[in-house]
């Protein structure tokens, strides 16, 4: 018996490969086709974990695929790693997955292999879930830096824009929000409001973490729609910020 089955487009297949060093038990790399995916559906029914690795390159014959499958089977347990584009062309089909790791290009999946392979874990091998915390902050290089700091502790899921929070959130709820105050389009005051304003979301900390000046980060903390505050400069007090909220709950 497998206990995953990674079905994948061929530009994802080395990526697909580079995941199952970290999975538990026997693996089957399968590429992706609405007839493939049948059969070995049809074959290997007993699979506790599907993992669909898609990329940009399918075109219209293949997102309706993807939705066809979810139609036919909406209880097969399965995790989507898939890229932003994409995602907005089969985000109506959503409900029907388990999980998604949202990447911008195909080095995130490498450098991100190892929280990709925790999610999956989380979701799936029903053991002891880390609290979950979401970095978001459009300055790639910075969520990256604080990602790695907290991951030894910490379910770390990086959000690269207001609209990625959004579409991750939907399908986990965080136990904090790390947040970038200075964003293109809406900043981390309004998402945060935004958050704050929906009874779903209202009670989850959100952090926020910014370069701004002193003087401007005690005007935004004035209007208490953050929790708490930590320079990006002394970033070595974040996990203690975190802390204090999970030592709450």
């Amino acid at each position: 018996m497998f206990e995953q089955i990674i079905f994948t487009t061929k530009p994802l297949l080395m990526r697909a490969k580079g995941l199952t060093e970290g999975l538990k038990g026997r693996t089957l790399i399968t590429h992706f086709t609405y007839a493939n995916v049948e059969l070995t559906l049809a074959a290997y029914s007993d699979t506790p974990c599907l993992i669909f690795m898609i990329d940009d390159a399918i075109g219209e014959k293949e997102e309706n695929e993807i939705k066809k499958l979810c139609q036919l089977k909406s209880t097969i347990r399965s995790f989507v790693v898939t890229s932003h584009d994409v995602y907005k062309k089969i985000r109506d089909i959503q409900n029907n997955y388990d999980g998604i790791f949202l990447y911008s290009s195909y080095i995130d999946i490498m450098e991100h292999n190892s929280t990709i392979v925790a999610i999956i874990k989380e979701k799936f091998s029903g053991g002891t879930r880390l609290p979950l915390v979401f970095v978001v902050d459009d300055d790639v290089f910075y969520a990256r830096e604080i990602a790695k700091m907290l991951k030894s502790d910490y379910a770390v899921r990086i959000c690269n824009s207001p609209d990625d929070l959004i579409a991750k959130i939907v399908k986990e709820e965080p136990n904090v929000i790390v947040m970038d105050y200075e964003m293109p389009g809406v900043n981390g005051g309004e998402i945060t409001k935004l958050l704050k304003d929906n009874p779903n979301y209202q009670k989850i900390p959100v952090i926020l973490t910014s370069g701004i000046n002193y003087e401007m980060a005690e005007e935004i903390m004035k209007s208490r729609i953050f929790d708490d505050y930590v320079s990006k400069r002394q970033l070595r007090e974040l996990k203690t910020k975190i802390e204090k909220f999970l030592n709450r709950e």
